[in-house]
């Protein structure tokens, strides 16, 4: 099971802008699955 980065910032209770920059950052695991950007579970 994976979340979008979206809900993944919601369960941190961080901002969507801060869960894209810790995913850019490699801080956030994340996976790519055709165009969509998910982090597993």
């Amino acid at each position: 099971m994976a979340l979008s980065v979206e809900e993944a910032g919601a369960l941190l209770g961080i901002s969507r802008d801060l869960a894209y920059d810790l995913v850019a950052s490699r801080q956030l695991p994340s996976v790519r699955l055709g165009r969509r950007l998910v982090v597993p579970r």
